[in-house]
């Protein structure tokens, strides 16, 4: 009975969060997942010409641009973990809300994102250990 009534309560308390304050325990859960990341050989080429300001058609050059400018900041993959979950988990909150109310369009993102990042389906990768 103890636990049917917590169970209950935490129920009704994570249907009264905002909608940001479920984005960012989202966020928050995304960034304990994911870090530091993986570091595929395609990964280490871009962060090699990011660093060496010398782009090639074998990675998309606008990446190689933004990292290089992530990286000066704060060197590795830190700040290229955080734009990647900021614009994947933001962008899904942002299209989910024209179909959905904004409570619901934020655990909707918060779960697909969770989801896809558990089964692969998308993959953000960080450079590790670089």
């Amino acid at each position: 009975m103890r636990i049917r009534r917590l169970a209950d309560t935490l129920i009704q308390r994570a249907r009264d969060l905002s909608p940001h304050i479920v984005l960012a325990i989202g966020f928050a859960a995304f960034l304990l997942w994911a870090y530091p990341g993986y570091m595929s050989t395609d990964s280490v080429v871009q962060l090699q010409e990011a660093r060496a300001v010398k782009f090639s058609d074998g990675n998309p050059p606008s990446m190689a641009l933004i990292w290089a400018f992530l990286d000066r900041i704060v060197s590795g993959p830190l700040l290229m973990l955080l734009l990647q979950g900021v614009v994947f988990l933001g962008g899904l909150y942002a299209l989910l809300q024209r179909f959905l109310s904004q409570r619901a369009a934020a655990w909707t993102a918060v779960g697909t994102t969770g989801l896809a990042l558990d089964t692969g389906v998308v993959e953000i990768q960080a450079i590790a250990h670089v």
